[in-house]
């Protein structure tokens, strides 16, 4: 019967797992790995600055007033020089030594 679903699977065909390998493998990382120093990568902790916080107080000793008008300058040059570059997409300059 072309319509019915047969218990056999033709050789092409291969179950899928959806994500029982990636889980799979990092028990067994962890379980031939024993003791070692990796074992801290389980926890992570928060920055103890925050981010930014040490470019903030440059260009606030920089600037002074003006300081969030700077940045926001800095910022929009940045967008505006990413944006063109993704448009136009220039060949990276190529990088050849001075002596052959």
């Amino acid at each position: 019967m072309p319509g019915a679903v047969s218990g056999k699977t033709s050789g092409n065909y291969k179950p899928q797992d959806h994500g029982q390998q990636p889980r799979n493998l990092l028990q067994d990382h962890h379980s031939n790995s024993g003791h070692s120093d990796d074992d801290d990568d389980d926890t992570v902790l928060p920055p103890q600055k925050q981010v930014g916080a040490e470019r903030n107080e440059q260009m606030q000793l920089l600037y002074g007033k003006a300081t969030p008008m700077i940045m926001g300058m800095e910022t929009a040059m940045q967008l505006s020089f990413d944006r063109n570059r993704d448009l136009k997409q220039p060949k990276l300059w190529p990088n050849i030594p001075l002596k052959l």
